[in-house]
């Protein structure tokens, strides 16, 4: 059933299971599409060859009604791939820089420009302007995203913090001829700088772990703190209905007056939770001391330890879980993208860009010869230059005769054709070597400068070694001036200008968690050190068994022996 229907839609075998999955729920189990997703992933690791109805099957997999299924999905390695190639594309970043910087922006605007009690200058007014129509073109976007899946946008706390920052801009644009009011500004002020930590969350990973791990832990905390404010505006009518000590009036505040006025008592009472600084314990006063006495031993020794061990507990159980959240806001991100027209013709403009990969639409794969037959349209991985072992650089040698004679030639094999030019050959070995052997430039860089054939061959002669090192300083620093134009210029073109292994490491999520990483370790050192022994008694056991058959051969020889006398 699944060929026939795999030769009539003719899909990449992992798109075409993932839809069955996602439409048929009982057709096939998350443990096989996990295990081909592992598949795929080792005949594909750069996600380069994915057909563009492929975005489908991402909507699909967010829009999952199961939680469970859709976490599990997204534990695989091939799903991350893609989605992490997805990430890196110029119109992805340039989505993600935009918002970096729109969002700094209205930061700066709220924060640094406009005066409380004061008019919103122009200059504001053309920062919140742009700001509101790009925040709410992206809103509009993630809304499209989910399309009927509506209470999954719901679920998503951040989608409150977008909304509410902007009903602020637009509040502050409407009524910008009225002085600000200093309590609206302060609640901008405090938003514009919380949105700021969810934008710096879609883009590093580590923050977006954090994030989540801090939501949770928020949200676990509300039975808590639920129950707490009851017993501490318990103890605050308790402490009002006492009064202040005797001999003390309501005019002395820090004695003990603000037992007089219910609002006080309820403000020192929660400060006495937050602060430690407990009143009526520096003498015996009556009824205040017992209260303060016993508000401190629930709060103090009690609930004080029982947040710290919750929180202890709760961090790390939602450490394990903050990848999960990390993978889905970055799935929700990727279909925002696909929801976005403007980012289509993007990402068709700078299709041919580096860093990322191409799609391949269906009409063009149906053409093409299986994956394992056909080289990859990414750039392959950086190799080591100091290494003799040709099948690591195959991939490379594919990509042209060039890449082919010099490689060849600088690894000691033979080959076939003229060798390239300096520049080439320069050019060559900065696309290939891996960044540590051309920043600082390493011993093999100079020796391609001197025009030396093989990694062996030295460079000989004093003026000549000064020569490769004066003329390595000098690209190290056109090196470090170029990388920082390209670094600033990175910002504003999406990327553009970065090298793939920059973005790699800058906005890459981890394609498999750590415990499970570890765990695969230990299973797999134990299944080989199970096969060692398993082996071992096998051979124990073969050679046990020849000596057997050889006793018996003989014992047979004595036979067949005492027969022919007997018979004689």
């Amino acid at each position: 059933l699944m060929e026939n229907k795999l030769k009539n839609k003719k899909k990449n075998l992992i798109h075409f299971l993932m839809e069955n999955k996602l439409e048929i729920k009982e057709f096939i189990p998350i443990k096989a599409i996990l295990h081909l997703q592992s598949l795929w992933y080792e005949k594909d690791p750069l996600a380069s060859n994915i057909p563009d109805s492929f975005s489908k099957t991402l909507q699909k997999i967010q829009n999952l009604s199961n939680n469970e299924d859709r976490d599990k999905i997204l534990e695989g390695s091939f799903i991350r791939a893609v989605l992490n190639q997805k990430v890196v594309k110029v119109s992805s970043l340039f989505v993600l820089f935009t918002d970096l910087i729109m969002q700094v922006a209205l930061m700066v605007a709220f924060s640094v420009l406009v005066k409380s009690d004061q008019k919103i200058s122009e200059s504001v007014v053309a920062i919140l302007v742009p700001s509101f129509v790009w925040f709410a073109f992206r809103e509009l976007a993630q809304l499209l995203s989910f399309k009927s899946a509506l209470l999954t946008y719901a679920s998503d706390p951040s989608n409150y913090v977008d909304l509410l920052q902007l009903g602020l801009v637009f509040h502050a644009l409407v009524s910008f001829s009225n002085n600000v009011d200093p309590m609206m500004l302060i609640v901008c002020i405090g938003v514009s700088w919380s949105r700021l930590v969810i934008v710096s969350a879609n883009l590093i990973n580590k923050v977006s772990v954090f994030v989540s791990a801090l939501a949770a832990i928020t949200k676990s905390l509300f039975p808590f703190l639920y129950v707490t404010s009851i017993i501490v505006m318990a103890f605050g009518h308790m402490f009002y209905v006492a009064g202040p000590p005797n001999g003390i009036t309501c005019d002395e505040y820090d004695n003990g007056g603000w037992t007089c006025r219910l609002s006080d008592s309820y403000f020192q009472s929660f400060a006495m939770l937050l602060s430690g600084d407990w009143f009526f314990l520096n003498g015996p006063t009556g009824v205040q001391s017992v209260l303060a006495l016993i508000f401190a031993f629930l709060i103090g020794i009690l609930l004080l330890n029982i947040i710290i061990a919750l929180i202890s507990n709760i961090f790390t159980d939602v450490e394990k879980d903050g990848q999960k959240a990390f993978w889905l806001s970055r799935l929700r991100f990727v279909n925002e993208l696909e929801s976005m027209c403007i980012i289509r013709n993007i990402r068709n403009t700078f299709s041919n860009s580096r860093g990322g990969g191409e799609s391949v639409d269906e009409d063009t794969l149906k053409e093409q010869p299986p994956i394992e037959n056909r080289g990859s349209k990414e750039r392959p991985e950086r190799r080591l230059l100091s290494g003799y072992d040709m099948r690591k650089y195959q991939e490379w040698m594919d990509r042209g005769e060039e890449y082919d004679v010099f490689l060849k030639l600088w690894l000691g094999y033979e080959h076939q054709g003229t060798k390239p030019t300096l520049l080439k050959c320069l050019r060559i070995f900065i696309e290939v070597a891996e960044w540590q052997e051309i920043i600082p430039p390493s011993k093999g860089f100079r020796k391609v400068l001197m025009r030396k054939n093989t990694y062996d061959e030295e460079i000989k002669g004093l003026h000549l070694i000064f020569v490769a090192w004066i003329a390595s300083f000098v690209f190290l620093l056109v090196s470090l001036v170029v990388g920082v134009i390209g670094l600033i210029l990175g910002f504003f073109t999406g990327g553009y200008f970065w090298p793939r292994e920059l973005k790699q490491f800058l906005f890459y999520g981890n394609i498999k968690d750590k415990k499970r990483y570890e765990d695969e370790k230990v299973k797999e050192e134990t299944t080989e050190e199970v096969k060692q022994v398993v082996v071992k008694e096998v051979t124990r056991l073969e050679t046990k068994v020849d000596k057997l058959e050889t006793k018996v051969d003989t014992i047979i020889e004595l036979l067949d022996e005492l027969k022919n006398r007997k018979i004689s």
